[in-house]
């Protein structure tokens, strides 16, 4: 593993591959210029320094509360792996798809509001978000993947709309 505590992502940086930053759990701070380049990397599995439980940092301010703007279509898989900051979500329209593992283990994550446009939740996308308590899914969704919300230990009610096939 690592040992660095604090690590800057250059917005260069469009892919982090499988296990780049794996077992990294001295890794503490993640930070970066701006989100809308961090929106467009493509992370692999355990890829997202974050993963191991990390904080994100926009130009050394805390992120706590993220929106994901109406250009996003796709959030990426493991966009916000293991981001213990984060405590709240607002997906605007224009999303289509919550990429596998997107808000995997982002434990603080207590508040996320998805809109009709959201057609698929894939595999792991909320992965131990143990602070969720509720999470409405819009009527526009017909796909959600297995462990979505596994580990989910605060979510005490899920309605499943009927649009939902799989």
């Amino acid at each position: 593993g690592c040992r660095y505590q604090c690590i800057t992502i250059p917005e260069s940086v469009t892919s982090i591959g499988d296990s780049a930053f794996y077992n990294c759990s001295s890794l503490e701070k993640v930070c970066i210029s701006n989100l809308s380049a961090w929106y467009k990397i493509s992370f692999e599995s355990y890829g997202n320094p974050l993963c191991n439980g990390a904080n994100l940092y926009v130009n050394n301010e805390l992120v706590t509360d993220i929106v994901i703007p109406s250009d996003i279509t796709l959030v990426n898989p493991y966009l916000f792996h293991g981001c213990i900051s984060i405590r709240s979500v607002a997906i605007t329209e224009g999303v289509v798809s919550i990429g596998t593992g997107a808000f995997y283990g982002c434990s603080s994550l207590s508040s996320i509001t998805i809109p009709e446009g959201v057609t698929s939740m894939g595999y792991r996308a909320f992965r131990g978000c143990s602070s969720l308590t509720s999470i409405a899914i819009p009527e526009s969704v017909t796909s959600i993947e297995s462990s979505a919300f596994f580990g989910c230990s605060s979510l005490t009610c899920v309605n499943i709309p009927d649009s939902v096939v799989s």
